[in-house]
Formats: structure tokens, C-alpha cells, sequence
């Protein structure tokens, strides 16, 4: 039994059952060490960039490069990194796991999966060392430190490396715990190394930066923690504490100086409100717990305001127990750490106050402090979930701490024992989060030996994270990419090429070709018909073909072939959200490309070609009426050119110059119909909102259209 203790004390013993006990919780995570996390969707994207950013960093430190600018990023502006999300610290992972295999193309997927387990382990076992630095029993330490390090924050999270490195907060805490118990060991220094490393981790520095201030100005209110805090900075010492300072600007000025270089574009401030926490969201399981939503199922759902019931639940044994270790110990240091947690979640609660599906429109603090840099380069508040939960940590380790005691005097030591350890099983069920099993990635073949020279990607996305993933492995230049704050000159670059993109036509690959491209890679996801790549005098390789790509990315498989869906002759087809016989939206299973999402009532052309594809079962000549308004700005657009083909043939031809919205009449002639159809919109004029300085919106647009009808066209 002592060996054990000395085991469970000891900081090999830590980490070895810290990082058992994380390969188990995140097993479908890190097994298949090449398996792909997410394979679409918006996630599927981030995975995508984290994988880059690990293979970038690591491929310019080696070359002596640095790694907070590339030029690899939309080709040739470049960009600049020291406001994305890039995790460069974690580069020594990464080195040595493509130094041990051996240059595997495959090493930062390797690196990825190893860094998710090595974030779980430090963050579990630092939050024990810290806990048991603060005399919490073994048992509660072991609770207290689960319930944070695999809450609903870090394990939604998992695919951002840069929001896993929550050790920082545990580590630093530790060091600084125990320089304050012996002033003279080097345990302060370590804390500052480590808390001036973690700028090269993790945005949480900045956070973490803010918890000390909060916290000491808490610890100086108080007369008795005030004068041992004098005390212990006493004895420290001028010169340590200076020597402390230059050791702290020495090594986070590298950071500050490339971050000081970068110009990114503000997020506008609506972005702060809707990645931010609802205040039920703390105390209301989300649907990834399975069992815990069949009960507040129903409650969640009018968790809707802001992120809804999303990645800010608490988890109940930090609940249950910060409240007792809040209310019942008499412990100075607890009494802080929970008005602390309440600060935090208080920002976490971004600008105005949210709760279920309500935004009250109150002002918080939050509110004040996303006007202050570097706060103002930030747009989601819900991540000081991270800081706040920490603190909470220290309160409900001090609650079970409590508890044990109370159990041990009342029921003795075997009865404590056993409903102590009933409770941290509760705890890991609680917190463990069955996921499926994970595809492996294996690269396409074709990429490394016939892509030379820069790439246009496509679809043309300004968060691509597809093609990033690709960039890894044929190494080119890319048309966009995928960073986390865009600069003036990426955003305008973006809008140069979208524009050449929206129109495509029998002249799109010229025009790339004349920018510098050289290569054009099709992942899918969106109808490539308009650019006419047949015409391409440079490469295309399309991996919607790609047997590997496929067993990789199913979703996107090639999707240019058209469906043709049934079309009864007279069905008006409603383009918006709304359906004037409270019916499905029957437009959308028509719409092949080039329009928008819905709108409530109408639907805008966003390329400057637009289709709608149709099947009937007696050919014949036939008449489309719809209603739709023209994109017009006056002074600078004073009409709209629409031409109609059906099937490659020319129908009609409209200068649209009245804004409103108007009904038209267009014949389809027998000579054009099939079967099969396709009804064609050219939009020469389309441009977008943002171009004529109207709005930020980039959209190409066109047409906008409210329904649409196809009659048959009989002669009298």
C-alpha cells in the first residue's frame, strides 16, 4: 500500500497513469495513428489546417525559415501567421516524430494524433500535481483533475491543438504554488518559462495572463493573504525578480514582434456575440451525452442564443462540488478561486447576456474588454470557458476533499474509500464520449509527381483547409488556404480571385494561367461545369476521381453530373424558406448550380451562370413564368443582362433595369425541349455587393428569384 502511494505520488507514477488513462478516454482519436478525425463539414476543414499548420511549422524551422510568414498561402500575396492559430511549440513533436519515421509524407497526421494524447496526459497529470500541491486528498485530487482535464470544452475541442495545450494553466499554477511556499527555490522561474512559452502553444497565455492579474487582485484584498504575498515577493528578491522580467521579454518577444507585424481585420463584433456561452449552457448537458439527453433533451433544445448548449457544460461533479467546496471550507485560497471562476465565466458570456433562446441584450464586461488589443483580434469569448473551469477545479477538488473527510470520521476508512472511487466512476462515465471509428488518410497518388508549380484550387474557398491538407503533400503554392485571421491583402487577393472564379467561362483558365497558376486541383463540393475546364491548357487533376481521395473523403465524390429530378407541368417552385402551401421546399432538389441559400422568401443567383435541371414525361413546347428582381445599384449598375438557353439553346435574352420585383413569361420552344433539361441563366452584368462598396457581402450577384412555374404551352 505505501509502494503505491509513493507511486501515485511520484511524477513518472502521474504520467504513466495519465497517459494510460488518456489513450483509453480518447482511444478513437489517436488509433489509427493516420486516421482522419473529421471527413466533412467545417471541421473537416480545421483538421485539415492543423495537420498544414504542424508539416508547415516544422518544414521552415528546419529550413531556418521563420515560421510566422509563408508565402506557400495565397499565392504570392502570402500571409501572416502570428495571428492564426498555429501551435508552433508543439515543433518538436513534430521533428521527431517525422525523424523517427523516417520522412514518412504521413508524419504530421502521426504528430497530430500523438499530440492530442500528450495534451490529455499534461493537462490530467499537471492538474493532480497542482491539487495535491493545495493538500487535496489523493482521491478528490484524482476526481477534481478528470472532471477538467476531459470536460465537454477540451474534448469538443480535440481537433484544435491549439485550444487542447490547457496544461499551461495547471503547470504554471503549480510552479507558482510552490514558489510561494519556498520564495527561494527556482520554482518561479520555471513558472515564468513556462508561462512565457505557452504564446507559442496556445492564445490561452493571453488568458492565462489575465487569471494571474484577476486572482492576485483578489489575494490583496485580503489583509492576511495580502502581507504573505509581500512576504513571499520579498523574498524573491530586485535582482531575481528583474532577472525573472528579462527572462520573460526575452523569450516572448520573438512572438511579439511578428505578432506586432501582422494586420489582421478585426472580427466584426456580432462574431463575439455568437461565439459566445449561454449562461443555461453551464448547468445543461448537450446532446453529446447520450444518456444524460434523454432527460434534458427537451431542456437543451431552447438552449439556442449564442453558441446554444455547446461545449460550455460544466459537467455535474464540478457543480455539485464546487458548490460545496465554496460554501462549506473556510480556506481563503478556495473563496478566490471561486469568485475567479465566476469572473471568467462571467466573460465567457461575451458581450451581451444570453439565456436558453434568448439574447437579453445586456451588457457584460466582455463587452468592454473586446475594445482593448490583443483582446480586440479575438472573436469567442466561450473559450475562457477553459480559465474559468480551472478554477473551479481547486474549489470542487476542495469540496470532495471535504466530502472524503466527512465520509472517513462518519462511515471509517473502507466505506469513504469505496463511495469516493464509486464517485470518480461516475465521473469518467460522465465525461467519456463514445465516438466512431476513425478512416485512415492515404494521400492521392497522382498529387506529388504531377503537380509543378503553383496551384488554383477548386471549389474556391477562402477557409480551405482541403487544399491545405493537400499542400502537405505536393508541397506548391496555393491559390487561398486557411488562416485564422485575414489580412487586408489575403481578403483582397481572395475577392481578385473569386471574381475570375463566379464568372469562369471559356476564358477562366487563361486567366488564371496569366496569374501565375500552373496546376488546377478539384477536391468537390461544388459544380465546376461554368469554369469549362475541358478548355484548360494547364494540368487539372480531379480528385473527385481519385480512388484513394474517395476512400478517404466519400462526400466528395464527382457531383458535376446533374440530377433530373420528375417535374409535373404547373407546380410553382418557391425559392425561399418559405412555401406558400406550408409544404417542402420543392426548388431545391432542381437547382444543379450557381444560386445561394435560401432566403425567406426569394433566392439569389451567386455565379454568373446559374442552372436548373428538370425531367418531364411528354416533351412538348413549354412557357416559364417567374418572378424575380435584378441586383441594381444606381449610379453604378443600372441594369442587369439575363440570357436564358435551354439545353445549349438560345431562348431569350432580358435587360432587367426595374428593381422590383416582376413577373416574366418565357417560351421554351419544342426544337429545345428533351426529355431531360437543362434551363440555363448568363449573368454578364452579376458583380457583387462588396465591389461597389454597397456591403461586405461578396457574392456575385444576379437575379433574385421569388418562384417559379412550367406550364405546357399547347397551341389554341
Amino acid at each position: 500500500m505505501n509502494f503505491l502511494k509513493r507511486f501515485v505520488d511520484s511524477w513518472y507514477g502521474v504520467l504513466l497513469v495519465s497517459g494510460l488513462f488518456s489513450f483509453a478516454m480518447m482511444y478513437r482519436y489517436i488509433v489509427p495513428l493516420n486516421g482522419i478525425l473529421y471527413r466533412e463539414g467545417a471541421e473537416g476543414h480545421d483538421w485539415g489546417q492543423m495537420v498544414w499548420n504542424l508539416w508547415f511549422v516544422n518544414e521552415a524551422i528546419t529550413a531556418g525559415h521563420n515560421p510566422y510568414f509563408t508565402n506557400l498561402l495565397f499565392y504570392p500575396v502570402g500571409a501572416n501567421l502570428a495571428h492564426h492559430t498555429l501551435a508552433a511549440g508543439f515543433f518538436p513533436v513534430t521533428f521527431l516524430v517525422k525523424l523517427f519515421s523516417r520522412g514518412d509524407p504521413l508524419y504530421p497526421i502521426y504528430a497530430y494524433h500523438i499530440i492530442i494524447l500528450l495534451c490529455f496526459t499534461a493537462t490530467l497529470a499537471c492538474s493532480y500535481f497542482l491539487l495535491r500541491e493545495l493538500a487535496i486528498t489523493r482521491l478528490a485530487a484524482a476526481i477534481a483533475a478528470c472532471a477538467y482535464a476531459f470536460c465537454d470544452y477540451y474534448q469538443i475541442h480535440t481537433l484544435h491543438l491549439n485550444l487542447l495545450a490547457g496544461f499551461f494553466l495547471p503547470l504554471t499554477a503549480l510552479f507558482l504554488v510552490r514558489a510561494y511556499k519556498e520564495p527561494q527555490s527556482p520554482n518561479f522561474m520555471y513558472a515564468v518559462i513556462v508561462s512565457a512559452a505557452a504564446v507559442y502553444f496556445t492564445e490561452y497565455a493571453l488568458y492565462l495572463y489575465l487569471g494571474m492579474v484577476v486572482f492576485a487582485s483578489l489575494w490583496l484584498l485580503f489583509r492576511e493573504t495580502r502581507r504573505s504575498l509581500i512576504d513571499a515577493i520579498s523574498q524573491l528578491g530586485v535582482k531575481r525578480l528583474a532577472a525573472a522580467f528579462a527572462l520573460f521579454l526575452l523569450l516572448v518577444i520573438p512572438f511579439a514582434v511578428n505578432f506586432a507585424s501582422a494586420h489582421g481585420i478585426k472580427p466584426l463584433p456580432v462574431e463575439s456575440s455568437v461565439y459566445s456561452a449561454n449562461v443555461a449552457a453551464f448547468v445543461v448537458p448537450g446532446t453529446n451525452h447520450p444518456l444524460l439527453n434523454k432527460v434534458f433533451g427537451p431542456l437543451n433544445a431552447r438552449v439556442t442564443a449564442g453558441l446554444g448548449g455547446y461545449e460550455a457544460f460544466l459537467g455535474f461533479t464540478l457543480i455539485i462540488f464546487a458548490g460545496v467546496g465554496f460554501f462549506i471550507t473556510k480556506n481563503r485560497l478556495v473563496r478566490i478561486c471561486g469568485i475567479s471562476a465566476i469572473v471568467f465565466y462571467l466573460l465567457a458570456l461575451g458581450p451581451t447576456l444570453k439565456v436558453f433562446g434568448s439574447d437579453t441584450g445586456t451588457r457584460l464586461p466582455y463587452s468592454l474588454l473586446m475594445q482593448i488589443p490583443p483582446f480586440a483580434m479575438g472573436r469567442t469569448p466561450v473559450r475562457f470557458v477553459a480559465v474559468a473551469s480551472f478554477f473551479l477545479m481547486i474549489v470542487a477538488a476542495a469540496g470532495m476533499a471535504w466530502l472524503h473527510f466527512a465520509l472517513t470520521r462518519r462511515l471509517g476508512r473502507s466505506w469513504a474509500l469505496a463511495l469516493m472511487l464509486t464517485l470518480l466512476v461516475v465521473t469518467v462515465a460522465g465525461a467519456y464520449t463514445r465516438t466512431y471509428r476513425r478512416h485512415s488518410f492515404v494521400p492521392p497518388a497522382n498529387l506529388r509527381a504531377r503537380v509543378i508549380g503553383p496551384v488554383f484550387n477548386v471549389p474556391l474557398r477562402g477557409n480551405d483547409g482541403y487544399a491545405s491538407l493537400l499542400q502537405v503533400f505536393h508541397g506548391q503554392p496555393i491559390a487561398t488556404g486557411y488562416v485564422a485571421r485575414e489580412s487586408v491583402e489575403t481578403r483582397n487577393r481572395f475577392l481578385e480571385l473569386k471574381r475570375i472564379y463566379d464568372h469562369g467561362g471559356p476564358d477562366f483558365c487563361d486567366r488564371i494561367t496569366a496569374l501565375g497558376f500552373r496546376n488546377i486541383v478539384i477536391t468537390g463540393g461544388e459544380v465546376v461545369v461554368p469554369l469549362e475546364l475541358s478548355r484548360c491548357s494547364i494540368p487539372v487533376i480531379d480528385l473527385r476521381s481519385d480512388p484513394s481521395w474517395l476512400r478517404s473523403f466519400p462526400a466528395f465524390a464527382g457531383n458535376d453530373v446533374p440530377r433530373f429530378p420528375d417535374y409535373p407541368y404547373g407546380v410553382t417552385l418557391d425559392f425561399g424558406f418559405t412555401n406558400r402551401d406550408g409544404y417542402e421546399r420543392l426548388a431545391d432538389k432542381y437547382l444543379w448550380y450557381g444560386w445561394s441559400g435560401p432566403e425567406k422568401n426569394s433566392r439569389w443567383t451567386e455565379r454568373a451562370r446559374a442552372a436548373i435541371t428538370f425531367k418531364v414525361t411528354e416533351v412538348s413546347a413549354a412557357v416559364v413564368h417567374l418572378q424575380m428582381a435584378p441586383f441594381l445599384v444606381p449610379g453604378k449598375l443600372a441594369s442587369q443582362r439575363v440570357e436564358i438557353e435551354l439545353n445549349d439553346q438560345r431562348v431569350t435574352s432580358l435587360s432587367l433595369a426595374n428593381g422590383a420585383f416582376n413577373e416574366y413569361e418565357i417560351s421554351l420552344p419544342l426544337s429545345a425541349m428533351r426529355e431531360e433539361n437543362v434551363l440555363t441563366f448568363s449573368l454578364p452584368d452579376a458583380t457583387s455587393p462588396q465591389s461597389l462598396g454597397v456591403s461586405e457581402d461578396t457574392r456575385l450577384l444576379g437575379i433574385n428569384v421569388k418562384w417559379l412555374t412550367i406550364s405546357q404551352n399547347r397551341p389554341r
